[in-house]
Order: C-alpha cells, then sequence, then structure tokens
C-alpha cells in the first residue's frame, strides 16, 4: 500500500558522529545496504529472526527485535544523540498499529497510531490525535493516493500514483492544498526509461516542461543519466547474473566521482567491494564472511589502512 515511509525497523540517519568521525549506525546502515531490495520483514521472517544486534567491534551499537511475521517491534541505538529507542505495535492482521520514539534520556519524544476505514489507512500523532496522513489504493486501477493534513484538519499535499500491472510507476501528480504543482511521468521503451517534470504555478498554468532519459539498460550494463544535465551519471556493468560487478560513478562536472568493483561468492551474496574515491583520494575494501545459513556474520571495513570490524548476533523464534 502507498504510505508513509514508515522507519519502523530503525532510526538511522544519514548523519555522522562527532566522536571518532565514525559513521552512526554504521554496522546496522552497511547490513541494510547488503539487503538491497528485499526488506528486513521479508529478511527476518525468511531466517525465523527474533533478533538481530549490530555491534562496531566489541561494542553494541543497535539492535531490531521482531515478531513471529519478521515485524519490527522494537529498535535500540546506543549512536544516535536523538533517538535511543522505537516500539513497534502490530495488529492481527499484520498492519501497523502504533509506533513510539524515545531520547537517550529514556523520556518519550513522538509517535503515532494508525486506523484502518473503509481501505484507507489513517495515521494521527499520539500527542495531540490529530489527523497527519492518509492513504488508500484503488483496485485494480493501480492507483495510489496519499494526502498529508495541517493542524486544522485541511489537506496540506497529496500525491496521486498510477502504475501498470508489473508495479512500474507511469505518472505522478503532486498537489499543494488542491492545486497542481508537479506531474512526473514515465515511459519505459525499449530497454530504457524516459522520465518527464512538469511544474504549474498557482493558477494551474504549466510554468516548464523537462524530459530527459533517466536510464537505458542492455544485455551486460545499466546506464543512469543526471536530470540536470542529461549527462550520464552512473554506468553498472552486470555479470551473466544480472548482478553489478562493477559501477562507475561521475560527479555534476561530470569528472570521475568513484568505481567500484565488486565479486561475489558461490551463492551469489557480495564477498568484496572496493571502492575508489578520486575527487578526494581514498580507497575503502569492505569484505563479508557469513554463516552457514547464509546470514550475515562479519563485515571487515579497511579505508586506506585502517580497519574497523562489525558484528552481527542473531536470535531466532
Amino acid at each position: 500500500m502507498f504510505m508513509d515511509k514508515l522507519l519502523v525497523f530503525g532510526f538511522t540517519f544519514l548523519g555522522y558522529a562527532t566522536l571518532s568521525a565514525q559513521i552512526q549506525n554504521e554496522p546496522q546502515r552497511v547490513f541494510n545496504v547488503l539487503l538491497g531490495e528485499t526488506s528486513l520483514a521479508d529478511y527476518a521472517r525468511e531466517h525465523n529472526l527474533k533478533k538481530i544486534s549490530y555491534y562496531r567491534g566489541d561494542e553494541f551499537s543497535s539492535s531490531n527485535t521482531f515478531d513471529k511475521r519478521g515485524n519490527s517491534i522494537l529498535y535500540v541505538t546506543t549512536e544516535n544523540k536523538a533517538v535511543k529507542r522505537s516500539e513497534s505495535k502490530w495488529d492481527d492482521q499484520n498492519r501497523i498499529v502504533e509506533t513510539k520514539i524515545y531520547t537517550p534520556e529514556g523520556t518519550f519524544s513522538s509517535g503515532n497510531y494508525y486506523r484502518y476505514l473503509n481501505g484507507a489507512v489513517l495515521r494521527y500523532g499520539i500527542e495531540d490525535s490529530l489527523l497527519q496522513s492518509k492513504s488508500y489504493d484503488l483496485e485494480p486501477e493501480n492507483i495510489s493516493v496519499w494526502m498529508s493534513y495541517n493542524k486544522e484538519g485541511k489537506i496540506k499535499s497529496r500525491w496521486i500514483t498510477v502504475k501498470d500491472a508489473l508495479g512500474n510507476y507511469l505518472i505522478e501528480n503532486r498537489f499543494e492544498e488542491d492545486r497542481l504543482r508537479t506531474q512526473f511521468r514515465f515511459e519505459y521503451v525499449d530497454g530504457k526509461k524516459y522520465n518527464t517534470r512538469i511544474t504549474y504555478n498557482d493558477n494551474g498554468t504549466k510554468i516548464s516542461e523537462s524530459r530527459w532519459l533517466r536510464w537505458e539498460k542492455s544485455k551486460d550494463r545499466k546506464v543512469f543519466f543526471s536530470e540536470k544535465s542529461k549527462n550520464i551519471f552512473r554506468i553498472d556493468s552486470l555479470n551473466k547474473q544480472g548482478k553489478v560487478f562493477r559501477m562507475i560513478v561521475y560527479d555534476n562536472d561530470n569528472k570521475l566521482y568513484k568505481e567500484e568493483f565488486i565479486e561475489y561468492n558461490n551463492n551469489g551474496q557480495k564477498a568484496k567491494v572496493l571502492k575508489n574515491f578520486y575527487l578526494r583520494p581514498k580507497t575503502e575494501l569492505y569484505t563479508y564472511i557469513y554463516d552457514e545459513e547464509g546470514k550475515l556474520e562479519v563485515v571487515t571495513k579497511d579505508i586506506n589502512g585502517e580497519t574497523e570490524v562489525f558484528k552481527y548476533l542473531y536470535e531466532t523464534h
């Protein structure tokens, strides 16, 4: 369902810890990146996990606790200055019904509760019980609607998305206070994806329109293009299994920014990732070790000769 992007699996912000220049919650971030398109809930369900604990060396960093359906019910971290713990509750129909966030001091910070009415998901703030958002799907049209509300209960913004039968985006309309502000159109032709962005003023008059090639894919590579410059900003080289084994990234000035080389083990899992950064010269090497069941066990990160180790411990139901 097209609804709020709930970070019920944890609050892994994109900041950096001020002490020792460590990346905040990096052990968990590395784990999430490795999952790729697999959700954390699917991963926990597949392995019957009750808990994942993420360690920086021998020091606890964070953890996720799951119910038997793979839903995250408790997240704890020691590395986030704003959030210490988050809790989530689910009903018998496997729907989220409540989330709560707590500060490092252990006091309640914020939260939401959810109600389900006629196929719609209603999200309210725990502190004031004000409606914050509403979302629902229209089937079989493959239309999804999401709306946010201000404190007066009026619609502040509204997104309407249309997908094809395969789940590919076709159209996305973004409204502000019932005025269409931006429309995105997506076309898929002969292994290529084209994006179109149209913007409107207060009177509904079109003020700009831009169409560009977003990506093109062949048997052995996928190339991504920038909306602003229309230049190539990333090239993925693909192996026979369709997995990326080399990635080249360019910056906004079309200068080589980064190059990655990826090796896989016999099970198709990442074994090594080498990242070379060119504008600010740096080399990063990640080595991945798995247990007999294929779960990530240890990640070794080497940056210009300095090594850090991340460890992962699992509890099952």
